[in-house]
């Protein structure tokens, strides 16, 4: 069964991507999980090699148990673009661990494109294959250019790579071309690869593991150790960052480095820019040798002098104005200068030195090249008059003539030529080409498009026509030259942006419409719905705008503002088909009228006085009116010693605000003198004038070991001093408070703390691991008691004894099964139906009548019991 992933059965480019979206939890990072998910799974235990345990670790724990604290009050279908932002803090916690090392003293703009890249890596719907346009997982193997970093499946680059091999050994002779190294190139970059380095096994960004290990606190595809690459331009410093995807940064080392120009003294700079210009004049001797550079301190060599002087050429005929960093140049005319012979001229070129011998000095050959001569300068060479025997331009014959001056001219022999292709042939003077009219049927190189060619000799050219074929975005055709083999992807790209068009990311053709839009950190643009001129501030997010969470403040009725929250946005009314709408009619829910909810009664608080005038309430706006505040009347009564008991009512004629009016009751109270400190019991007298008797009433306390209720005389309690009160609050029996040991404190009743731990006097028992061992201690002293030999031989005794029984199980389980096999088969064979009797069809009768009515008899079982209960109850209270 191949391993190979359902994208790669469908073709390259001409299947269609599959829109279903899968959850990621790899930090990371759009998530389609629930929030109880992400906890659980931002909350595991990381691995070793992901996070390492510091300060830093703890300081994340807590602000991740913060984060969750906040989004458990957060629903699904009521959260807010705030609320929603706090779900990208896994993916914060992992970018500030990658760039850790590199972010101390460094700058933030030589990290700007790093973290753009780290996030659209922990975005997982940024990340495309652009040779099966699916959507790269966490858990998906994958390969990355070493050149342009893009990111692809293992198996798609692995048959990508294939498959061009393949393409170019067609077109290749196996005999001429046996050991011919054939490369392959990246899909986007055109990176050329050798055979060999075909990947093969699945490697995290620095290459330093295979097969990296899933883990939500790292970078996908990472191994989440330091990166360790050697950095470019090539400075001897390693990369900082943990393992990574793309380019490494700028080498963030401090080095001592002088300016471009050597002037200044050493400066401290970072590594990836320590070339810095002082902004002083260069100064260098230039390549010419007598003038200095006068730019500003710059980076490279110094250009070339752009000073113009009086130059000779190298004849020194001419001269003219020429820059000083080109002082050789030429005239174009011949030289004319006289040879050491004193009969001829220097025909070369204006040229620099000697001009050399006479050409026509020493020893010189007839023009058929067979006699030698020793002439001087001034004479002809004769001809020979032997055949000439040169080799004409057809290159078979040689010149019949005899020995003579100037050009063979061309051969004039007949031979039958064959043409091109080798279809045709035909009898022509020598030198002359033989074409056909016959096409070429052979395919070109694309093998899509014959060559057509007339009499072609089988070397067909390349195909020149468009290739034309959709590519997989389904958008686009190939514009590159007809070719066989797949097409390489799309080089189109497509935007998508967030709501307010402040955010764009780029994608790959055909992946807009798989891709949600991008993280926006800009606020929100959309104008309110509601009355409100402006919405409360909100990051930019896609979908509509959460209900405005303001306070209404509409002027009401009463003169107050409406403090309810918002409730003038237009909501829809819900979906629901009209009662009296046909089946056939169409129904949309946009032509319902928007419901405007009015704003609610005003629960402004205002004061209000209740009837008898005893308290000022605050009560809503729209319930304010005078009201019975519960109390009693209160006013003092013809009789002196009692008020009026009457409740709250509206005081009629009276002659202050504290003597009863007409409408109080009359004196019926019972003395009302005030009492004893702490006695809240009245007197037994009806309303009198001597002292009152001292309180024979019991007060209920509790002990102070709460265990019982004390009952104390009011007289006593209320005339004791601290000493005592602390006797009768005492039950006398022993303190059922525990200590820190979790014993019972072994002091009577008292109040205040129990004594410490350390003074316990209990001894307890403890045993070994096996509980065999047993020994006793003082509490304060209690320690592990270890197995010795005897425990350790018990317990293998033991395991002994479980594997016997377990042996001994499986051997009763499969007599049980026989047994039961056995009486199966016993089934099948058949047997004799004996007959019922007939007080088994009565106890059955009665079995099914109970098991219909078994609801009413328990019903009246728990009448029976609640009435007994309710007798008791009656008969002891």
């Amino acid at each position: 069964m191949s391993n190979r992933p359902p994208y790669l059965y469908r073709g390259r480019g001409r299947g269609q991507s599959s829109s279903k979206k899968t959850g990621y939890s790899v930090g990371g990072l759009v998530i389609d999980r629930k929030a109880e998910n992400q906890k659980a799974t931002l909350n595991k235990k990381p691995a070793a090699h992901a996070v390492p345990k510091s300060k830093e670790m703890n300081k994340q724990q807590a602000q991740l148990e913060a984060h969750w604290a906040a989004c458990d009050d957060v629903t699904e279908g009521d959260a807010s673009p705030d609320d929603c932002d706090q779900l990208n803090f896994h993916d914060e916690l992992i970018l500030e661990n990658v760039m850790k090392s590199y972010k101390e003293g460094n700058s933030i703009v030589d990290l700007a494109q790093m973290q753009e890249t780290l996030s659209e890596c922990l975005q997982m719907s940024s990340l495309t294959c652009i040779i099966c346009l699916e959507m790269i997982g966490r858990p998906d193997p994958i390969w990355s250019c070493d050149r342009c970093y893009c990111i692809f499946h293992l198996q798609c680059i692995q048959l990508w790579a294939r498959d061009g091999i393949a393409q170019q050994q067609l077109k290749l002779s196996p005999e001429l071309f046996r050991d011919l190294e054939i490369n392959w190139c990246c899909p986007k970059c055109r990176k050329e690869y050798l055979k060999s380095a075909t990947p093969q096994k699945y490697y995290c960004f620095c290459k330093k593991q295979i097969d990296p290990v899933v883990d939500s606190w790292v970078l996908p595809h990472s191994c989440g150790d330091v990166c360790g690459r050697r950095l470019l331009p090539e400075c001897g410093h390693e990369c900082l960052l943990l393992c990574h995807p793309g380019a490494c940064p700028p080498c963030p080392v401090t080095v001592m480095v002088t300016c471009f120009c050597g002037k200044s003294p050493p400066v401290s700079r970072r590594c990836g820019s320590r070339g810095w210009a002082c902004q002083r004049v260069c100064r260098k001797l230039l390549a010419c040798g007598d003038h200095t550079c006068e730019l500003t301190c710059h980076a490279g060599k110094c250009p070339t002098c752009s000073l113009e002087v009086e130059q000779d050429c190298l004849c020194g005929k001419q001269s003219q104005p020429r820059s000083c960093s080109d002082p050789t140049w030429s005239c174009d005319q011949v030289c004319g200068k006289a040879l050491p012979c004193g009969n001829h001229t220097c025909c070369q070129l204006c040229h620099i030195g000697s001009c050399g011998d006479c050409p026509r000095k020493g020893l010189r050959h007839c023009p058929c090249g067979k006699t030698e001569h020793v002439l001087p300068c001034t004479e002809e060479v004769p001809v020979c008059g032997d055949t000439c025997s040169k080799m004409l331009t057809c290159g078979v014959h040689q010149c019949s003539r005899s020995c003579h001056h100037g050009d063979c001219g061309q051969c004039l022999q007949l031979s039958v030529r064959r043409c091109h292709c080798g279809r045709k042939e035909r009898e022509l003077r020598c030198g002359l080409e033989v074409l056909c009219e016959v096409k070429c049927t052979n395919q070109r190189s694309c093998g899509r498009h014959q060559c057509r060619r007339k009499c072609c000799d089988g070397n067909c050219p390349s195909c020149e026509n468009t290739c034309g074929r959709p590519l997989k975005c389904g958008r686009h055709k190939c514009a590159a030259i007809c070719h066989s083999g797949s097409c390489y992807p799309c080089t189109m790209t497509e935007e998508v942006a967030c709501a307010c068009g402040s955010t764009i990311l780029t994608v790959p053709c055909g992946r807009k419409q798989y891709t949600p839009p991008p993280q926006c950190r800009s606020m929100c643009r959309k104008p309110p719905t509601c009355h409100h001129k402006e919405r409360k501030p909100h990051r930019c997010h896609p979908g509509p705008c959460p209900h405005c969470r303001q306070l209404c403040n509409k002027r009401l009725s009463c003169n107050h503002n409406c403090s309810s929250a918002c409730h003038s946005e237009p909501q829809m009314p819900p979906m629901r088909r009209p009662v009296g709408l046909a089946p056939w009619e169409k129904f949309n829910p946009a032509d319902q009228p928007a419901i405007v909810k009015p704003c609610p009664p005003c629960k402004h608080l205002v004061s209000r006085q209740c009837k008898g005038g005893h308290e000022t309430s605050e009560m809503p706006c729209f319930e304010a009116h005078s009201y019975d505040c519960g109390q009693r009347c209160g006013r003092q009564l013809a009789c002196g010693n009692h008020t009026c008991q009457r409740g709250c009512h509206v005081i009629v004629n009276s002659p202050d605000s504290c003597l009863a009016g007409d409408d109080c009751l009359e004196c019926e109270l019972p003395c009302m003198k005030p009492r004893p400190s702490d006695c809240a019991h009245l007197c037994p007298l009806p309303c009198h004038k001597s002292d009152c008797p001292p309180c024979d009433v019991l007060v209920k306390e509790k002990c102070y070991c709460a265990t019982m209720h004390l009952y104390i005389k009011c007289n006593e309690w209320t005339s004791a001093n601290d000493d005592q009160r602390q006797a009768l609050l005492s039950c006398t029996g022993q303190c059922t408070k525990q200590l820190l040991c979790g014993h019972r404190c072994p002091q009577p009743c008292h109040s205040g703390a129990c004594p410490a731990a350390d003074k316990c006097q209990r001894k307890v028992t403890t045993r070994c691991a096996c509980r065999r061992i047993k020994k006793e201690f003082r509490c304060p002293e209690v320690t592990d008691v270890a197995c010795d030999a005897q425990c350790i031989r018990i317990q293998k005794e033991q395991e002994l004894k479980k594997e016997s029984e377990a042996r001994a199980r499986k051997v009763a389980e499969e007599m049980k099964e026989k047994e039961k096999v056995e009486s199966l088969q016993k089934m099948l064979q058949g047997r004799r139906k004996k007959k019922k009797k007939r007080s088994e069809t009565v106890e059955e009768e009665e079995a099914s009548w109970l098991r219909q009515n078994w609801k009413f008899l328990l019903f009246m079982l728990l009448i029976v019991i609640s009435i007994v209960l309710a007798l008791i109850l009656y008969i002891f209270l």
